[in-house]
């Protein structure tokens, strides 16, 4: 694929644009830069890019949503999937797992996405409240549980940037934090194979 026609089809940010184009007028030569280059900028474009319509098969993409929860790497030796204390916010994940897999219908799939929204939104309405009290912002169960709801709604963007979301790095070593769940996630996408050879 040209790399231009890409950029414009997806409306690229004029800085990724502008290096995607330095480098090849072939997407596949832009895709092994971007792996190449394992920084912050370029992970984020990576996962732009994966994301796109049309890049990785929908399974695929599916896939990839739940190992962000399973494997996005948060302070403390945990991961995303430690913050999900509700067991209907980890069921939602199994779900979409066994639905790729072809073990789940589109209505369990459906009722795991009911619970999960439930679950997200109990869960913003007691960080809220705990943040009226105390004036600090509680870390992560919200944003970890919002990111399982939107898998299961298959909005990757949102699976990326909840998987990643600042307030689960309130404390000082917010900025490495969020280079290593980049750079995981980054290592997830490539994992699943070149997309545009």
């Amino acid at each position: 694929m040209k790399t231009k026609d890409f950029l414009h089809r997806n409306n690229a940010c004029m800085d990724g644009a502008k290096w995607a184009l330095s480098i090849s007028k072939d997407m596949a030569d832009v895709w092994e830069a971007m792996i190449k280059e394992d920084n912050s900028d370029k992970n984020q474009w990576l996962l732009w890019t994966a994301t796109r319509e049309g890049v990785l098969p929908e399974a695929t993409l599916r896939k990839m949503a739940c190992r962000f929860v399973r494997e996005t790497p948060i302070p403390g030796g945990r991961t995303l999937w430690d913050l999900l204390t509700d067991k209907r916010s980890r069921k939602v994940i199994l779900t979409v797992e066994a639905y790729v897999e072809g073990k789940a219908t589109l209505e369990e799939l459906e009722g795991a996405a009911e619970d999960a929204y439930e679950v997200a939104m109990d869960t913003y309405a007691a960080q809220y409240a705990a943040y009226i009290a105390s004036s600090v912002i509680p870390v992560g169960e919200y944003t970890a549980a919002e990111a399982a709801y939107w898998v299961s709604k298959f909005t990757l963007d949102a699976v990326v940037e909840g998987a990643i979301l600042d307030d689960l790095y309130i404390r000082s070593d917010i900025a490495a934090a969020r280079i290593g769940a980049l750079s995981a996630q980054a290592r997830i996408v490539t994992s699943f194979g070149h997309p545009f050879k």
